[in-house]
């Protein structure tokens, strides 16, 4: 067994990557068919509803059973897929995916911070984002696209609309844990540093490892600041050595956003996260501060670069 497993361990990056793939193809479909038998017995043939697409969004029944499935099927397009491929392609768990013995405090309150305050230019690059359209040519696949994103749209704000506590909870753990440990597991901790392994760049597998950490959440309209999101999470994971930094701020990236929705339905503020620096009268006063965070962040890196042992060693790379 264990000489198979070095066989699979000494594939180039780019077959890991097509294993990678075909593991997360193959995750998403057995789980969410595993998920839909569970399911049968407890909500009969309105299981089936959430693939067919005649749910309702109103029923609670229905939201519930969306809400399910989007968690099973994040766990079987990334989380399983992510633990496999270290399993069999690599030497496993936390020596792989460089992940400390002891989390450091400060790193990830760094983390966090820096991700709140590049909030208002994020939302500035959604603002542009949105403005921006297709050729004439393209016009039916533009339509396609917004579509798409007004479905997808109708069903967060069911789900983040719920006002009762336990919709919270269930919301910040399908919105925020589980994608930010999912999603950086496989696009920071394996894809961007199987790619750094294949281009012997870094800086090209942070962009491409962001290119398709946006592109893969089908949103033409969110394509920038999820790119920009996906390099700075990317960079997080570079300077710190540590996949934790760059999944806390993950974390608080969604989490917030899931937080400031519910405090918005339940009437305790006016405003929604989105909001923040598209203002005409103040986006330049809070532009100023992401670029403060930037500036900080590039600080942060000159300081951990002379101090941090884990620093470059994504760079250093070269199983």
């Amino acid at each position: 067994m264990s000489s198979v497993l070095n066989q699979f361990r000494n594939f180039p990056p780019f077959l890991k990557l097509l294993f990678l793939l075909m593991l997360s193809i193959t995750g998403m479909i057995l789980v969410t068919l595993i998920g839909l038998l569970i399911a049968l017995p407890f909500y009969g043939v309105d299981s089936l509803s959430v693939l067919t697409g005649e749910y309702d969004l109103s029923n609670p029944v229905h939201l519930a059973l969306l809400k399910y499935m989007q968690i099973i099927s994040h766990f079987g397009m990334f989380i399983f897929p992510a633990l496999l491929f270290a399993k069999i392609f690599e030497n496993g768990g936390r020596k792989f995916f460089l992940t400390r013995n002891r989390i450091s405090v400060p790193l990830l309150l760094m983390g966090g911070f820096v991700m709140v305050l590049m909030l208002p230019f994020v939302n500035f690059l959604g603002d542009i984002n949105s403005n921006m359209h297709l050729p004439e040519s393209m016009k039916t696949l533009e339509n396609w696209m917004q579509t798409s994103e007004q479905t997808a749209e109708k069903i967060v704000l069911a789900f983040v609309s719920q006002t009762e506590w336990y919709a919270l909870i269930i919301n910040l753990f399908m919105i925020a844990i589980v994608p930010a440990v999912g999603e950086e597991l496989i696009f920071r901790g394996i894809l961007q540093r199987k790619l750094n392994q294949w281009f012997g760049n870094v800086h090209v597998a942070v962009f491409v490892s962001a290119f398709i950490f946006s592109a893969i959440h089908m949103q033409f309209y969110g394509f920038l600041p999820r790119l920009f999101l996906g390099m700075l999470l990317g960079y997080l994971f570079v300077w710190t050595g540590s996949l934790w930094v760059p999944i806390f701020a993950h974390f608080v990236n969604n989490g917030l956003a899931v937080l400031v929705a519910w405090m918005n339905a339940s009437g305790f503020i006016a405003d929604d996260l989105d909001s923040l620096g598209n203002y005409s009268d103040s986006w330049g006063h809070m532009l100023l501060l992401s670029f403060m965070a930037f500036a900080m962040l590039l600080f942060f890196r000159y300081v951990n670069k002379k101090a941090n042992p884990y620093f470059g060693l994504l760079r250093k790379e070269n199983t």
